[in-house]
């Protein structure tokens, strides 16, 4: 078992801070970033599979992830974006989202292409976000999120609901373990007048039981429901609860944070 601590900017700029660049428009390019840095501790079990080294059962280490993001658009209604990470320590650097939105009305929109999957409370990357972990069960690992390939039907009928709904390769595969079967899954958030928003989001990965340590390709299946409480100002709650179900196995989760802003700078 691994149990990691992460020091990261949500308790201000003590040891991390992340720095966004503001995106510069250039005619129809677009171009932004960021940079997060923090710090890690993970300590191991004894008999940990994941052990490092045999006397190795504490690491503390460094780490800084930055972020190229570059868009552009043909005409007013279609747009490409490409987001490409790159890691400390001479990590090679990956292409986490190429896509390409067309935009069919006012209200709805046409994606197709890679991009980080739809579960999940957090956002994906600093400097959205308020942990390294995106998510309490699934969607990624600490150092970034997870991303699929499909294609993904988008809109906001009303200015307090909006909807996706998605079919990918895969959801709670990996590459090497997932079937050649498509997942499908959907995204909900309403928006709540003095109070906030509340999320359901889906996912049905068919054949991706192996990826979770089951003999036969089962179908996997996902729920979960997330809000969040921002009604105060500087102040907001949230909560998380995710289940994952197959035929052998199932799992929950379950999460909660809450950040309180005392000043512009805190």
């Amino acid at each position: 078992m691994r149990r990691s601590c992460l020091l990261v900017p949500a308790l201000g700029a003590l040891l991390a801070a992340p720095t966004a660049v503001e995106a510069v428009e250039v005619g129809d390019l677009t171009i932004g970033g960021f940079v997060d840095t923090w710090l890690e501790i993970t300590s191991y079990d004894e008999n940990a599979p994941d052990l490092p080294a045999p006397d190795d059962d504490q690491v503390i280490d460094f780490a800084a992830e930055v972020e190229l993001q570059i868009g552009w658009s043909v005409g007013s209604d279609v747009h490409a974006q490409m987001d490409i990470e790159f890691y400390g320590d001479g990590g090679e650097p990956d292409l986490e989202t190429a896509t390409v939105t067309w935009d069919v009305s006012e209200s709805a929109s046409l994606m197709m292409g890679e991009f980080v999957d739809w579960l999940g409370w957090e956002a994906a990357d600093a400097p959205g976000r308020y942990r390294i972990n995106r998510t309490v069960l699934i969607g990624g690992n600490f150092y970034g999120a997870k991303t699929v390939t499909g294609l993904g039907v988008m809109g906001s009928p009303s200015e307090t609901f909006s909807y996706g709904v998605y079919v990918t390769d895969m959801v709670y595969g990996a590459t090497g373990t997932a079937s050649d079967d498509f997942a499908i899954g959907g995204d909900f958030t309403f928006k709540i007048d003095g109070y906030g928003s509340v999320n359901v989001e889906f996912a049905l990965d068919s054949g991706a039981a192996p990826a979770f340590g089951g003999a036969a390709e089962e179908d996997v299946t996902g729920f979960g429901i997330n809000t969040t409480y921002d009604a105060m100002d500087g102040l907001v709650v949230g909560g998380e609860f995710h289940m994952v179900d197959y035929d052998a196995a199932n799992a929950m989760g379950l999460m909660a944070i809450v950040n309180k802003s005392v000043s512009d700078t805190a």
